[in-house]
């Protein structure tokens, strides 16, 4: 699996967040993204001899995450 780093750029306003990494964190944890995780992680697993611990848990658990991604993230957005 590839690493990802996301990064925030220098901010405009010293007092002001820069909502580009929230957002985009955002939309790889919706209901419309899962899916593709899912299989991203599947095909990773598969490849590997031992699958690490969150990547097992995350497959093991995928229900849970489907069932509950749209209701944590109404919260967490307010």
């Amino acid at each position: 699996m590839t690493p990802v780093l996301l990064a925030t750029p220098p901010l405009m306003m010293p007092n002001g967040p820069y909502p580009a990494t929230a957002y985009l964190t955002t939309r790889l944890l919706s209901r419309a993204f899962l899916p593709r995780l899912r299989q991203a992680a599947e095909q990773y697993a598969a490849t590997q001899e031992t699958v690490p611990p969150t990547v097992a848990l995350f497959l093991a658990t995928y229900t849970d995450y489907e069932r509950t991604i749209d209701p944590v993230m109404a919260f967490i957005l307010g």
